[in-house]
């Protein structure tokens, strides 16, 4: 049986596309980014992040809040202050 991934959109609809997220990561040059080994975000919808329990990174987006992990902080990090939403 092949490796099947959960996508699920914003507006809460569920999609199972065939193999790992990591097929995915050919998006780099989009506002998609992965966070963990089980999440990709659209930066877009990152309203702010900042130091979770245990010095962790969180990111939130209007709806909840996610983890980062200490693999992808620093790529997240990069993009997001090339984000010039943030930019003040």
């Amino acid at each position: 049986m092949a490796h099947l991934s959960k996508v699920t959109t914003i507006n809460h609809e569920t999609f199972y596309t065939q193999g790992p997220l990591k097929q995915f990561e050919a998006l780099k040059n989009t506002t998609l980014i992965r966070i963990n080994n089980g999440t990709i975000i659209n930066l877009a919808l990152i309203i702010s992040f900042n130091n979770g329990k245990y010095a962790r990174l969180e990111v939130q987006t209007k709806t909840r809040a996610f983890i980062v992990s200490r693999h992808y902080a620093k790529q997240l990090k990069e993009k997001m202050s090339n984000d010039q939403r943030l930019k003040k």
